[in-house]
């Protein structure tokens, strides 16, 4: 746990990593995970943020959510880009990262749909292949997460929920 206080620069683990701690070969293997990705992707954590805050959103997850609500906001994320992160993508600007959001959406809810044009589209944003990989895994990460959270109903933490007055 002091380790992913420490990686999390966090006060405390995140319920969610506790739930799996039932689990040492679960809790090894997604913290491996976790930390290789984010100590490693090339995309930015803000968008980091905003993809599992719609990816969670779209899945209503509720413990997801408030974890990845609180992430937003702390890089500075708005209540009008979380409305549209959630409700309305075709107002979520800067163009760039609403093609990167309902790609990452489309990657999680109907990836057989996806199409030359989608991936076009990012390339037109000026995404590399890497992004775009990195974009496809950080999507089914989030699905991995709410799966979890929901499987095995994890509590919002006190220190998310108050943080959004939840």
């Amino acid at each position: 746990y002091a380790e992913m206080r420490r990686s999390l620069q966090m006060p405390i683990v995140p319920n969610g990593f506790k739930m799996m701690s039932s689990s040492p070969a679960a809790l090894a293997a997604y913290w491996a995970m976790y930390s290789t990705f984010v100590m490693n992707t090339v995309l930015p954590e803000p968008l980091i943020a905003m993809i599992l805050y719609a990816v969670a959103e779209s899945n209503d997850c509720r413990y997801c959510s408030t974890l990845n609500e609180a992430s937003c906001r702390t890089f500075g994320i708005d209540d009008a880009t979380l409305m549209a992160l959630s409700r309305d993508l075709d107002n979520l600007s800067p163009q760039r990262v609403q093609a990167i959001v309902r790609f990452a959406l489309m990657a999680c809810h109907s990836p057989k749909e996806l199409t030359r044009e989608d991936f076009d589209r990012l390339h037109d944003q000026g995404l590399s292949d890497e992004e775009i990989v990195e974009i496809a895994f950080l999507a089914a990460f989030g699905q991995l997460n709410d799966i979890l959270a929901d499987t095995m109903q994890v509590d919002v933490d006190e220190l998310f929920a108050a943080a959004q007055g939840k």
